[in-house]
This record gives structure tokens, C-alpha cells and sequence, in this order.
């Protein structure tokens, strides 16, 4: 009962500490964009906001429209309607690949004219990005090797986003809060806009998604055989997730916080779930990570096991760039000859150098950094519109990039305002996906103080948070399962 009691404590102390951060996020969103951008940009924050508003009582007005549909009808509507704005924002929007997303067009299109062998040194230093090239490439080479090709990649991988989004609060809140989950998601402009930028992000959302329905669905039975299979699925989806985003691997401690706060039935034997499901997890991702990679080495020379955290703990303890990219952080790869383990080697050097040499000036910059990347929710409109053509509304949208940079703002401060008082209002009477939600925030924010910001980084907790925003919409409805919901009982 004592370590029950801990236990609760710990969690609803948690989901009190990331409303909180959340709340304070929502706030200095917008203020510092205001600040930077000038008094006039109010006007746009403030019609940002209310379009968030505005989709999110869309979303839940239609939510009660379906409400006597049957489970595949309201999916088939949110599907639709995900579809159908996406679509049109690839039709109009002339998105030009640029940065990382230029060097995957680039690759996938030299894959697609057979030349497995022409990736560079880029895909060499940083071999976690070569699947999601070799895949477009495969595409390209049934379609065509244009980035609007990327762009219908997303739409798919978007309409599986708005499918497990149901799935999941269905499984836990039951229809009407699965309801609202899915539209939200379907209309969530962020995600819409990201659409037409030739990037992983989408396909690594919906393995995470079913990553999260794994961790859900893990047995309580008793059943160590039930349960091994289930771990070892979960495993090899985190594998798969890792192939895209190498951020997966939060999945491990977001898995351990979850099982350890977990009700087994079988209370006598539950260290030995709690390790068997964290065990053969862990061995299943080895074991599917190493046999993926062996085909694609042979083909194209790069093993993509071999992913590190060196460069990116290198730029995300450099005090000058507040833990973000910079131009001459490529001076150590030009100087190593694009050799991959040197380059990680040496790079992890330089980052315990920069710790050690000023340990006070890194918890400053661990500050910082939690400003400058959460209070960022810009990425989709800025990658989306910094290079167009001229098709479609590209030309309204350059002649008000400024303005469309404030509105995203303003839009992820409602998101995060009304995930926060969900959350706070929920901090007594947590649900196991409540825990999976706030476990996601806070290892991320553990994890990004030493390591590289972007924004987009940050696109995963978004997704997540679109759940208590989906309860809060649907009037804070309980668990419709208790013995689902409720975690430490």
C-alpha cells in the first residue's frame, strides 16, 4: 500500500508538473513572437488563437453529429476530411524540398534511376536517415520523382494517424472522446500544413501511435507468454519507429514508467512482468534493428545500426547556438573526411568538454533551450512555405510569411492551453494513457537538454497532447472501462 501510495503521489505530481510547463508554454508562445515581431502581430495572434478555437468547435460539433454513427462511419468522415484538407494544401502549396528534406528528394530520386550508391557523406554521418530515402526512392520509382510524390506519402501515413488516434481513445475514454481525437487530429493545422514537406515525421508519428496501442494493450493476466509476445511486438516497433526518428528510443523509458506504475493482477510476481516486458523489448529491437540493416548495408555500404547521439549532444550543449544547428558544427565533419565513427567519437568529446568546462553554464542553457524549443510551433509553416513555387496560394502566403508564422504560433499556444487544464484537471485521476502522455513530455524535456533542438522535434508531444485536448472538448469525461483507465489501484 505504501509503494501504491508513492506511486500515485509520483504521477499525479508529474501531470501537475507538465500542466504547469504546458500552461507556461501557452503563454510565452505567443508573447515572445509578439515581442520580436512588433505590437501589430497581436491582431494575428489573437486570429490564430480563435481559428484554433474555431477547428476545435468544428471538430467537436461534428463529433456530436456522429454520435450515433457506427465506430467505422465516424472514422471513415475523420479519414475523409483529413484527406481532403491535406490534399488540398499539397494541390496549392508549391513546396520546394530544402535542408535535410532536399538531401532525401535528392537521394530517393537518384534511388529511383537505380544508383543505391549515390547518397554522400550526409546519409554516411548520419545513417538513420537513409530508410526514409530508400523508401521515397522505391516510390519515385513507381510514380515519379517529384516532392508533390512526398506530400501523398503524408496524406497516407495521416489518415493511419487519424485511425490509431481513434483506436487508442476509444480503448481508454470510450467513443465520444475517441471521436473528438480523431477530428482534432483530422484538422489539427500544424500537422496539415507539415503535409507537403518531403519528411519522416509522418510516417514516424503513426508507428509511435502504435507503439502507444502496444503499451496499452499489454496483458495483465499474468500470462508471461502473452506477455513476452506482446513486449516483443512493441520491440519491433520501436525498431521500425527508430528507422525514421532515432527520438523512438524514448519509447523505452516512456515503457518502464508505464509498467512500473502499472496494476498487475498477479501483485506477487510483478517484478518479474515488469522485467520480462522491458527484456525481451529491448532484445527484439536489437534483434529486428541488426537484421534490417544487414540487406541495407550490403546495398548501399551504410549500416544504419550504428546511429549515435555524438553530434547531435555536441550541438545541443554549444552554449553560442543555444543547443541548435549551426554552420560551423560541420567544420568536425569536413575535418574527420565524412568518416562516421570518427565523426560521433570525436564529436562526444567535444560535448563532455563543453559540459565539464562550464557545468553552471549548461543548466543556463538548459533553460534557454526549454524556451527556444518549446516555445516553437512554427516548423510546419516555416519549412512548408521558406521555399514555393508559384502554384496555388504560394504568392499570398510569401507576401504574409510573417503574419502565417504568428497565427502557427498562436495556434500551438491553444493546443498547449487546453492540454495543460486537461491535465490539471485530470492530475487526481490519471488514466494510463494520461501517464503515457505526460511520461512522453517529460523525457522528452530530460532528453533535449543535451541534446540538438528543432522544433519539429517536438512534433510527437504535440500528437499526444491532441488527447487531453480531445477530453477537454468532450466535457472531461471519466474512463468509460475503470479497470482500463485507472493505472495504481
Amino acid at each position: 500500500m505504501i509503494r501504491a501510495d508513492a506511486a500515485r503521489v509520483a504521477l499525479r505530481w508529474s501531470a501537475a508538473v507538465t500542466a504547469v510547463m504546458l500552461l507556461y508554454i501557452a503563454v510565452v508562445t505567443p508573447i515572445g513572437w509578439i515581442k520580436y515581431y512588433g505590437a501589430f502581430h497581436i491582431i494575428t495572434s489573437v486570429l490564430g488563437a480563435t481559428v484554433m478555437a474555431a477547428l476545435a468547435a468544428c471538430a467537436a460539433w461534428i463529433a456530436r453529429r456522429v454520435s450515433g454513427w457506427s465506430d467505422a462511419a465516424v472514422v471513415s468522415v475523420a479519414v475523409g476530411i483529413a484527406i481532403a484538407l491535406r490534399a488540398l494544401w499539397v494541390a496549392l502549396v508549391d513546396t520546394s524540398p530544402t535542408s535535410d528534406f532536399r538531401e532525401y528528394h535528392q537521394y530517393a530520386t537518384e534511388v529511383a534511376n537505380g544508383d543505391v550508391l549515390a547518397h554522400g557523406w550526409f546519409f554516411v554521418v548520419f545513417p538513420f536517415k537513409v530508410v526514409y530515402a530508400l523508401m521515397l526512392g522505391g516510390i519515385y520509382a513507381i510514380t515519379t520523382p517529384q516532392p508533390y510524390v512526398a506530400g501523398i506519402v503524408n496524406i497516407i501515413a495521416s489518415c493511419g494517424i487519424v485511425v490509431m488516434m481513434y483506436v487508442i481513445a476509444h480503448r481508454v475514454y470510450g467513443r465520444d472522446t475517441a471521436r473528438n481525437a480523431a477530428l482534432l487530429c483530422a484538422v489539427w493545422p500544424l500537422q496539415l500544413v507539415f503535409a507537403s514537406v518531403a519528411a519522416q515525421e509522418h510516417i514516424f508519428l503513426l508507428l509511435f501511435l502504435c507503439i502507444v496501442a502496444g503499451v496499452l494493450a499489454i496483458p495483465r493476466d499474468g500470462r508471461l507468454m502473452r506477455i513476452g509476445l506482446q513486449a516483443g511486438a512493441i520491440g519491433m516497433t520501436i525498431a521500425f519507429a527508430n528507422l525514421f526518428r532515432p527520438v523512438a528510443v524514448i519509447a523505452f523509458p516512456v515503457l518502464i514508467v508505464f509498467i512500473v506504475a502499472m496494476r498487475w493482477k498477479t501483485l506477487s510476481q510483478r517484478w518479474i512482468y515488469r522485467a520480462t516486458t522491458v527484456g525481451i523489448a529491448i532484445v527484439m529491437f536489437v534483434v529486428t534493428t541488426s537484421l534490417i540493416s544487414i540487406p541495407i548495408e550490403r546495398a548501399t555500404g551504410i549500416n544504419i545500426s550504428k546511429a549515435r547521439p555524438g553530434f547531435s549532444m555536441y550541438v545541443g550543449t554549444h552554449a553560442p547556438s543555444h543547443g541548435m544547428w549551426f554552420p560551423e558544427s560541420y567544420n568536425l565533419v569536413y575535418r574527420t573526411a565524412y568518416n562516421a565513427d570518427t565523426v560521433h567519437v570525436r564529436s562526444m568529446q567535444a560535448a563532455i568538454k563543453q559540459i565539464t568546462a562550464d557545468p553552471a553554464g549548461m543548466v543556463v542553457l538548459a533553460v534557454e533551450k526549454f524556451h527556444y524549443f518549446w516555445a516553437s510551433g512554427e516548423y510546419a509553416v516555416m519549412y512548408a512555405t521558406r521555399e514555393m513555387g508559384q502554384r496555388g496560394i504560394s504568392p499570398m502566403l510569401a507576401a504574409h510569411h510573417t503574419s502565417a508564422l504568428v497565427a502557427s504560433q498562436a495556434i500551438y499556444a491553444a493546443l498547449l492551453a487546453m492540454a495543460g487544464i486537461a491535465l490539471w484537471r485530470r492530475r487526481s485521476t490519471l488514466t494510463q494513457l494520461d501517464v503515457i502522455v505526460v511520461a512522453t513530455f517529460l523525457v522528452h524535456v530530460a532528453c533535449f537538454t543535451v541534446l540538438e533542438i528543432q522544433s519539429r522535434y517536438h512534433m510527437v508531444v504535440e500528437l499526444m497532447l491532441l488527447f487531453p485536448a480531445a477530453l477537454l472538448l468532450g466535457g472531461m469525461q471519466r474512463p468509460h472501462t475503470e479497470g482500463e483507465g485507472r493505472v495504481w489501484e
